[in-house]
């Protein structure tokens, strides 16, 4: 059983809840009237005849005709929604009562995921806060514009002085995001449609560290892999991963991380491939690498850790995905020539590709890592409390180094390990009354939001 696991650019907000162009109160008025005449007429037209006798005397039979007729002018209408594109359908969804309630239907969803599976595909993903609401923008690799998906309306309003707190992953168009601030609570939700669902919790309660989703393509079943915990005083749990199988919707805990208590020491979703999922973490060995988890058997392989291609300390280390490849990308820092860690020094950002075979299994131990990138530059190394810099996939054999603080990026191309030409600039509208938030995790995953979904968010049971 195989899962899975989305020159000059111009911003467009693809705004898949886009707000009403400005209208007037008079317009707004004309809109509604509208919806009202159409209904008052309708019903004036159902006291006529019904083939030469009174309505009155068949009611069976008109308001059969009736509800005939107008489940015919629903279906036409969803159809013609279902066509739009995604703007101007939230924009018509916004403008009548009627629309809304024919496109908030799960009739309506189906369909539109059936005509069409994938409305973007948006990496770069980064977070805003507006009215203690999460907004998501990222670029769109079909159409190279920066786009926002609809309001997290869903999720509880968030302390944006807890914007670290909060860990967000994602799969086959739905989202899953820790909101707790104490402990767990994992929301599994649909951006376009809005549906959602509060998982049940942990076996042990706790921040986990890790946190990915995967999702099964032949019956839309999902599992959460969770591990870790970011507790001081959670050394016991630590190492206790757990998995939720939405067919049976409750959390199994399966084999302990190897290495040591808090091996797992940075937030991250990890990279899903051939049935393994990888994460970074301190080795049985010491010194940071890669460990590797089965997902079908349900417990680490203990002969799959791979250390860093460097001996150097970093406090970024990334993994992520690009067709069908697993890169690691790194933030390292030489002091040789400036001993001073407050003085600008050499800030080194590093992609080297862990080599897999076509048995998923890794190379010799010479030729485990490949290096493709390394450039340096004077400065100081990014942010401690969050990373500052992530790796994001960025179309076929193409990566983005991209500054979580600026949004833009440097595009690099990894089969010739050069920089592309084409670089990605920082989105051209201004947000005002947005704060910025920071998800705990690098988001270096790509995002494919579907009205279809990709599961059920009803298998889960609220606890």
């Amino acid at each position: 059983m195989m899962y899975r696991g989305g020159p000059c650019l111009v911003e467009q907000r693809l705004d898949f809840r886009t707000k009403p162009h400005a209208k007037s109160a008079h317009n707004s008025t004309e809109l509604e009237e509208e919806d009202s005449t159409a209904s008052e007429s309708s019903v004036k037209t159902s006291r006529g005849k019904f083939n030469g006798e009174a309505v009155d005397s068949v009611p069976g039979r008109c308001n059969s005709q009736v509800a005939e007729t107008s489940g015919f002018i629903d279906d036409i209408m969803k159809l013609i929604l279902a066509k739009l594109e995604c703007k101007a359908l939230f924009q018509a969804r916004a403008q009548s009562k009627k629309f809304k309630a024919l496109i908030d239907s799960d009739d309506f969803h189906r369909l539109r995921g059936e005509l069409r599976p994938q409305e973007a595909e948006l990496t770069a993903l980064h977070f805003s806060v507006r009215d203690d609401v999460w907004q998501c923008h990222g670029h769109d690799l079909i159409t190279n514009t920066w786009s926002k998906l609809p309001p997290f309306k869903m999720l509880p309003p968030l302390d944006v002085d807890l914007f670290k707190a909060h860990s967000i992953c994602g799969a086959a168009g739905v989202m899953c995001a820790n909101v707790g601030t104490d402990s767990d609570k994992l929301i599994l939700f649909n951006p376009l449609t809005g549906g959602h669902r509060e998982l049940c919790r942990l076996n042990h309660p706790r921040i986990p560290v890790l946190m990915h989703m995967i999702v099964n393509s032949e019956d839309n079943s999902y599992k959460i892999i969770v591990a870790g915990s970011s507790r001081l005083s959670d050394d016991k749990v630590s190492r206790i991963t757990e998995v939720l199988d939405s067919r049976t919707s409750k959390w199994k805990v399966t084999g302990d991380i190897p290495g040591p208590v808090f091996a797992l020491n940075d937030y991250q979703t990890g990279v899903y491939r051939g049935g393994l999922l990888y994460c970074i973490a301190f080795l049985p060995a010491g010194g940071k690498g890669v460990i590797v988890y089965d997902v079908e058997k349900e417990k680490w392989v203990p002969d799959r850790n791979y250390a860093l291609p460097y001996s150097l300390t970093s406090n970024t280390v990334q993994l992520v995905e690009n067709s069908g490849r697993i890169y690691l990308f790194s933030e390292l820092e030489h002091l040789d020539n400036e001993p001073d860690p407050l003085q600008a020094h050499d800030v080194e950002h590093r992609i080297d590709e862990l080599l897999v075979n076509e048995d998923h299994t890794c190379t010799s131990s010479e030729r485990r890592w490949r290096q493709v990138i390394s450039t340096r530059k004077k400065g100081n190394m990014g942010l401690q409390t969050h990373p500052e810099h992530t790796c994001v996939p960025f179309g076929k054999d193409k990566l983005c180094v991209f500054n979580r603080i600026k949004h833009s990026g440097i595009v690099y191309d990894v089969e010739s390990g050069e920089k592309c030409e084409s670089s990605l600039p920082s989105p051209s509208r201004s947000r005002c009354g947005t704060l910025p938030f920071y998800s705990l995790n690098p988001l270096t995953f790509d995002f494919k939001p579907s009205f279809k979904g990709g599961v059920s968010l009803q298998a889960c049971v609220l606890m």
